[in-house]
């Protein structure tokens, strides 16, 4: 097996951790994606374990997901769009509701929130687990007697496991990633460079893992580039921006005919500064250098594994796309042959 820097999940604990002067981030799960995060940053990375049983007993020939055997029910009943009304396995209230969604509370995933969160659950006792969570929703429209348009959310689904059961199963789930370079069909990996959440008839979707790390300074995305799409244009955000949904990254699509395609990609936080004076303006000017500095010296510490998460994932792309890879190289040739040959003339 790859070594563990290989894994997009690593990867991303190491950067928050190297980017934070608190080096043990908290660690756990929400609606199908890993999170980690600190006073000062969090990450993200686009994949996640199952919360809901499969239920083999019911359903013949379907096989209870490995996560769900090696995991914990905790809640012990539930009210839709009641949260604080749930009733959990003792010792587990204080460790989910911080990470549950409350509407009233707004900003779950924006940096003021998370770093509320990691005040709360740094608090409880480390018991080496990670906490699992999915939420559920309902849309309702004032057509229907509703005041207003809105989306009712509340916590459906919540486990506990092992903190290195998870991430061992974490990886494996990443494997399946790879595994399809190995594949003759080549399609499963066209939809997902494609971003599509279909796939060929008769295959199972593939789905990068895509990864996200926000600071008050910087965004890093990886594999793939991400731009932010709650403004098109204006990739600023401060610590009450949500996270969440539509405000998170998009990322973009790769092309098979690109020899490795996959890097880290970095977003600079726009910022408007005012001074008055020659004074004022050196002022802000080293406060912004300073506080940028400080996050690349983190991402320089963090690099080498990022690094080896690429190599891998483009070494596997080069070969698998290989006859892609060269037609693109001589396009592009062909191309700059004839740039170069009108300019001449």
């Amino acid at each position: 097996m790859a070594i563990r820097q290989s894994y997009a999940i690593d990867v991303m604990v190491s950067t928050v951790s190297a980017l934070s002067s608190h080096k043990q981030p908290v660690l756990f799960q929400r609606d199908g994606e890993f999170y980690a995060f600190t006073p000062y940053c969090f990450g993200k990375v686009s994949l996640g374990l199952a919360t809901n049983e499969n239920n083999p007993e019911k359903h013949k020939f379907v096989k209870e997901f490995p996560e769900i055997l090696a995991s914990e029910n905790i809640i012990l009943s539930k009210t839709e769009r009641e949260n604080e009304a749930a009733k959990f396995k003792k010792g587990e209230r204080a460790y989910i509701l911080p990470l549950v969604f409350n509407v009233d509370r707004g900003g779950e995933s924006s940096l003021e929130s998370m770093a509320v969160v990691f005040a709360k659950i740094k608090k409880l006792p480390d018991d080496k687990k990670i906490r699992m969570i999915a939420h559920d929703f309902q849309y309702h429209s004032h057509k229907h007697g509703y005041a207003c348009d809105g989306t009712d959310i509340w916590l459906n689904s919540a486990r506990v496991i092992d903190k290195e059961q998870y991430l061992d199963l974490m990886r494996a789930k990443e494997e399946e990633f790879f595994r399809a370079f190995g594949e003759t069909d080549s399609r499963l990996l066209e939809y997902a460079y494609m971003q599509s959440t279909d796939s060929p008839q008769g295959g199972k979707p593939v789905k990068i893992p895509d990864s996200v790390v926000v600071t008050p300074n910087i965004i890093l995305t990886f594999p793939r580039p991400g731009v932010l799409n709650y403004h098109e244009r204006d990739q600023s955000w401060n610590s009450k921006t949500d996270f969440s949904g539509e405000h998170m990254p998009v990322y973009g699509g790769v092309s098979t005919y690109n020899k490795s395609p996959f890097s880290a990609h970095l977003i600079l936080n726009r910022r408007i500064m005012q001074a008055q004076t020659p004074e004022e303006l050196d002022k802000l000017t080293s406060e912004v250098i300073v506080k940028i500095s400080e996050d690349f010296v983190g991402l320089r510490e963090a690099m080498p594994q990022i690094e080896s998460f690429l190599s891998r994932i483009n070494n596997a792309h080069n070969s698998h796309f290989a006859k892609s890879v060269q037609r693109g190289e001589e396009i592009a040739a062909r191309a700059n042959k004839e740039i170069a040959t009108a300019a001449n003339k």
